[in-house]
């Protein structure tokens, strides 16, 4: 019967503490990073979609540090009832993190007759 006892006991006490069990992951983002990499320190990913999808693959908390530049969002970033958990963006160091919906353009101006024009 004691061991039985012991077996509950232990059952009731790992679910009051999953939370406090589970694995927390830091993912970093970078805009010199690319999105190949593991998401380290080191080599950080490059967009913040490719970290909150990895992010929803992973279990525990989940912090997001982002380093300071622009990122500009391909698609809207959008979390599902099945991926909600703890989950944490952060700014990782100091500046200025801006997250545009716009889009990046390369445009080649060349001076054309007294004013400047654009061409393709």
């Amino acid at each position: 019967m004691q061991p039985l006892r012991n077996i509950i006991l232990l059952t009731i006490l790992l679910c009051c503490f999953e939370n406090t069990l589970s694995a927390q992951h830091h993912l970093y983002v970078s805009s010199k990073g690319k999105d190949s990499n593991p998401g380290s320190l080191a080599r950080p990913f490059l967009s913040i979609e490719h970290a909150t999808r990895y992010a929803g693959s992973l279990t525990g908390e989940v912090i997001i540090h982002i380093a300071k530049g622009v990122y500009y969002l391909d698609t809207t970033i959008q979390f599902t009832s099945q991926q909600f958990r703890p989950r944490k963006l952060t700014l990782q160091g100091t500046g200025e993190v801006i997250i545009s919906a716009g889009k990046l353009l390369n445009l080649n101006w060349q001076h054309f007759k007294k004013a400047f024009t654009w061409l393709r």
